[in-house]
């Protein structure tokens, strides 16, 4: 499989959203910079101090001036993109690149301490616990690595890429891999504990709370799954891919879809507490909850959804009602290129920092959406940003991690952060060490067909069933087959599968897709075929 493919595969599948038609309150940044390098960038005013100019390439957005554009604490230089979110750990930033290699990096030096080489690109974000590193490669394997020295303490297997971050809770560590499964593995030796397997792949992190594995599938469904064993609590299906890692918090799990909806739902039982839709988006972001409030962001490219380019807006949602608060939007509507808020927020000192794939990462007052802060790389970021004692930690497909000062002193202490996701600081590893390993399951909820069946034992039939219905919600037959799955893009296990007329159905639906993607990175256009039939193509699975 090429790399474009794995990309798209991986979750960065191309996805916008168009502002609500409702009114609101929206910072516009309609002379927002373009491009993905720094030849293509462009810088809104001029006037900043020529001393900051030299700490890094700045962009200056709406109020942004000489006195709260980010200073470059330090850089460090890694071997390619650095599309992994920093987590924090006992002074050392952790972090993975294009070559594969995962770096541990001094916080007051930004000299390295050691780099670990896995065998292909890492994009999954490093859980730092109990002075053990665990990270995913789209090499397929899971590794645990010594914090200390950067020894490989072992690695595990898996069916296919790995760009779904860890988790580790107690002596459990979760994850999910392009094969379709949600595993758990034993900390200590490596070893499997349970798998669970879904009707697709998985690139999100896993979150636990109170004994509940929550991730979303590309088989449009959100799964809540017992920690101790895999056992289904309860599912509830979207209407397009899950990309969006769930964030719970007070009982509610929240997740966004690229069916363009930010969805509440009970963390109990799967039932729907609100949505908020906005109809012409792919809600890719993971979102961030801090103080009653779900920061999510979403995109600009027109990836047949919409006819024209418009803004990549990040969204303020009030989290118990799921009303619009504020947004705050980087205009797409007089270029081409596709500005994504993709990487999830973070909150510090009242402080929103988000990164937009323009290569800029904002600081927006939480209360308002104002710009307060701002510091423009030369590349895309995709990178989550992570802030401790004032720092904000970033990285960039210029091939950097960033250490900028940030718009205060203090440490993230949002959702996603505390909860071990898409990167974090010593808050969740203490957390995370301290947690009890879980060994019994807990009740099975009532939500959306959950039926508590075991994710580690659950016989063909029972698998047959879900997928069977799949197939029937999309118009297919529901022929049953038995197909090997081994080499086939995105799976690696064998199993009865629902087919739409036999085991040509299973590889067409994923063959379709990957080929719609390359059609539209190629150009679609100049190939006679529109943008919105590649789209079709590449989601009618």
């Amino acid at each position: 499989m090429t790399d474009a493919r794995s990309e798209s595969a991986a979750g960065r599948s191309r996805a916008r959203v168009r502002p609500d038609a409702r009114s609101h309150d929206r910072t516009d940044l309609s002379a927002c910079s373009r491009g993905g390098g720094l030849s293509r960038r462009r810088v809104l005013r001029t006037g900043i101090a020529a001393g900051l100019a030299a700490a890094g390439f700045v962009t200056t957005v709406g109020t942004v001036n000489a006195e709260n554009v980010g200073d470059v604490r330090w850089t460090f230089t890694a071997q390619g993109f650095v599309e992994s979110s920093p987590t924090v750990v006992d002074g050392v930033v952790y972090v993975g690149d294009e070559s594969g290699a995962v770096h541990a990096i001094d916080t007051d030096t930004g000299r390295p301490q050691w780099s670990f080489q896995t065998g292909a690109q890492v994009r999954s974000d490093a859980q730092v616990v109990d002075g053990d590193v665990y990270v995913g490669s789209t090499d397929g394997n899971v590794y645990a690595i010594d914090a200390a020295s950067g020894e490989e303490r072992w690695r595990f297997e898996t069916g296919s890429y790995v760009n779904s971050s860890p988790t580790r809770v107690g002596g459990i560590v979760y994850v999910g891999s392009e094969d379709g499964n949600v595993y758990a593995i034993d900390a200590a030796g490596g070893t499997e504990r349970w798998r669970y397997t879904t009707g697709d792949i998985v690139t999100t992190a896993p979150t636990v709370v109170d004994g509940i594995v929550y991730v979303g599938s590309h088989d449009r469904h959100v799964y809540a799954l017992a920690a101790a064993d895999g056992s289904l609590v309860w599912r509830y299906r979207t209407g397009l891919w899950v990309n969006s890692a769930v964030t719970v918090v007070d009982g509610v799990a929240y997740v966004g879809s690229d069916d363009s909806t930010l969805y509440a739902l009970s963390a109990t039982d799967g039932s729907l507490e609100w949505e908020f839709t906005d109809p012409d988006a792919h809600v890719i972001s993971a979102t961030t909850v801090h103080d009653g409030v779900v920061y999510v962001g979403t995109d600009d490219e027109t990836y047949g959804v919409a006819d024209d380019p418009t803004e990549a807006v990040l969204y303020a949602v009030d989290a118990a009602t799921g009303t619009e608060r504020w947004s705050f939007a980087v205009d797409g509507s007089d270029d081409t290129d596709d500005w994504q808020f993709h990487a999830s927020p973070t909150v510090a000192d009242g402080v929103v920092y988000a990164s937009n794939t323009n290569g800029t990462v904002y600081g927006l007052e939480a209360a308002t959406g104002d710009v307060v802060w701002a510091y423009e790389t030369r590349d895309d970021v995709w990178s989550s940003p992570t802030v401790v004692d004032g720092v904000v930690y970033v990285g960039s497909d210029d091939g950097t991690l960033y250490a900028l000062e940030g718009a205060g002193d203090g440490s993230s202490v949002d959702s996603r952060v505390e909860l071990g996701t898409l990167g974090h600081h010593d808050g969740w590893a203490a957390t995370a060490a301290a947690a009890e390993t879980p060994t019994t399951p807990p009740d099975v909820g009532s939500g959306d067909d959950g039926d508590g069946t075991n994710g580690a034992d659950r016989s063909a039939a029972e698998l047959e069933r879900e997928l069977a219905e799949t197939a029937a919600d999309e118009g297919g037959q529901q022929e049953l087959v038995e197909v090997d799955l081994d080499g086939v893009p995105g799976m690696g296990v064998t199993a009865s599968l629902a087919s739409l007329g036999g085991v040509s159905y299973v590889l067409k639906r994923r063959l379709d897709r990957l080929e719609a993607v390359d059609r539209l990175e190629a150009g679609s256009e100049n190939e006679g075929e529109s943008q919105d039939e590649a789209e079709k193509a590449a989601e009618d699975d």
